[in-house]
């Protein structure tokens, strides 16, 4: 009968968006699993592995920017993401260096600012 037919489709109608808004909010929030369990199709499940990648890139650069090597380093997946991170933590340990050096000058320690001259250029900044 036409009402039953409505009723069935209206119902149908229903739990799509329900299902659709559910997968939108578990994507956005990076719930993953729930997203995955209410994907339908091709396109949501390379949404899924899209946002997933671009999550993944962030957490990356969040901590290189935090100097959390080691944590950085579990999110490279390739040998030039693994690169970034090691030239990373190379600058920001030679930053420290020149930073540590510098301090010690200008507290008139020149003994420890000599300890971390490693470059004629330092040696000369201290005397």
């Amino acid at each position: 009968d036409e009402e039953e037919k409505m009723v069935t489709e209206a119902k149908a109608a229903y739990d799509e968006k329900q299902r659709k808004e559910t997968f939108d909010m578990a994507l956005s929030t990076g719930k993953y699993t729930t997203a995955e369990k209410y994907a339908v199709g091709h396109e949501e499940a390379t949404a899924i592995a899209a946002q997933k990648e671009k999550d993944r890139i962030a957490w990356l650069d969040y901590s290189i920017a935090k100097g959390d090597w080691s944590t950085a380093l579990s999110y490279a997946v390739s040998m030039e993401e693994e690169k970034k991170v090691k030239d990373a933590e190379e600058a920001a340990a030679e930053a420290a260096r020149q930073e540590w050096m510098k301090y010690y000058a200008e507290q008139g320690d020149y003994k420890s600012a000599m300890a971390l001259a490693v470059e004629e250029k330092d040696a000369v900044y201290i005397e």
